[in-house]
């Protein structure tokens, strides 16, 4: 990623805090980011009540249901889901120059890590951290030099 005016932009501010423009485009294309990866993939068949037919006998399947857990076909589960969807945050760094995009539940390492991702994860739709990194980076790189430029101009 090629970002324009950054050394003049270094020159010409005296310190870090005078960069509001910047720091909040920052912002910006870090919660641009968040949307992308929080939205989830459609239902699977993960998602749903499902039977397996062995030797001729029909077994039903638990399912995952999203924001509760594991449902049991006889009623009831586990409820387990930490709320992914809802647990993504961004939070700024170097005085508001960087920004990190997390999430807590304890399984979204499993879910949207490239390093970690489970493989049926990925064969169901659920994008990593670098597949999203990768599709907007043009957007960010966008929104830094918009920041840059509206700083170089005051």
């Amino acid at each position: 990623m090629e970002i324009k005016g950054l050394e003049r932009l270094k020159r010409k501010a005296r310190n870090l805090q005078q960069l509001d423009e910047l720091r909040g485009e920052v912002r910006a294309a870090a919660v641009h980011v968040m949307g992308k990866i929080k939205r989830y993939p459609p239902a699977s068949e993960a998602n749903m009540p499902r039977t397996r037919v062995t030797d001729g006998s029909v077994r039903y399947l638990p399912w995952y249901e999203r924001g509760y857990g594991v449902r049991y076909p006889s009623g009831g589960g586990r409820p387990v889901s930490e709320q992914l969807g809802q647990r993504w945050t961004v939070r700024s760094i170097g005085k508001g120059l960087g920004a990190v995009i997390s999430n807590n539940a304890s399984y979204a390492v499993f879910v949207h890590s490239e390093e970690n991702q489970a493989r049926f994860h990925g064969r169901r739709g659920w994008k990593t951290d670098k597949q999203v990194l990768d599709q907007e980076k043009d957007f960010v790189a966008e929104r830094l030099q918009v920041g840059i430029r509206r700083e170089l101009q005051e």
